[in-house]
């Protein structure tokens, strides 16, 4: 195994494995599943040195990554439509590496999580399109995502290792149109959930930092075609 005692890291290299399928479901559906399987060595690694926690780059050694893609685009009638994601991935270490934390050495263990990979991620799209007098329209708009739970680092053993919880975020809009103008009426993040993506704790009391998504957002926006 490789350790944090040079200032060079190495490039990695990674084999990629897929395989998949697509096509049509009736005369409205398309769908595409895919799987796949990564095998990633001297992979390249985030660690924090020193008492300050200073960022950098080192050379582990080995890890895999393996998954499925599912994606699902369906015209339910002339104004409805829906698409679906979905994909699972299981990626950690394969290998022992021991690597340099602040000032600690420490082991990413084989079987440790690679950080910050939810094993699950999911989106959902839904658009409904109301035609009206003069030209006239309606477009509706529905999206959410959802990631589960993921790990900042590879072990506890690290400095900035937290389990972060799963979340979701939905965003909804209404849209007025005619051939000129569009006004649409907005909220995102309609939950207000916080959606924690990751942190970096460092020894200094001053560097703990976590990195949220944007609060609940309500506006209205205006489009004008000039031509």
């Amino acid at each position: 195994s490789d350790v944090c005692s040079s200032d060079l890291f190495q490039p990695d290299e990674a084999t990629n494995l897929e395989v998949g399928i697509k096509g049509m479901l009736g005369d409205n559906m398309r769908y595409s599943l895919a799987a796949y399987k990564i095998d990633w060595e001297n992979i390249q690694l985030d660690v924090f040195a020193g008492a300050l926690g200073i960022p950098g780059v080192v050379n582990g050694d080995e890890a895999e990554s393996r998954g499925l893609e599912f994606e699902l685009n369906s015209q339910v009638t002339d104004n409805l439509s829906i698409d679906f994601g979905f994909g699972y991935t299981d990626a950690e270490v394969t290998k022992d590496a021991g690597l340099l934390n602040f000032t600690d050495f420490v082991i990413a263990e084989n079987g440790d999580p690679l950080p910050g990979v939810p094993k699950i991620q999911a989106s959902l799209n839904v658009d409904y399109y109301q035609s009206l007098n003069q030209g006239r329209a309606l477009r509706y708009n529905l999206n959410a995502s959802y990631r589960s739970s993921a790990e900042t680092n590879f072990n506890s053993g690290f400095g900035n290792w937290t389990d972060l919880d799963g979340f979701s975020k939905i965003n909804a809009s209404i849209t007025w149109e005619n051939e000129k103008i569009g006004i649409t009426a907005f909220v995102n993040n309609l939950t207000n959930e916080v959606g924690l993506s990751g942190v970096q704790n460092g020894r200094a009391a001053y560097s703990h930092i976590g990195f949220i998504g944007r609060p609940r957002t309500v506006g209205l926006r205006l489009n004008y075609q000039v031509n």
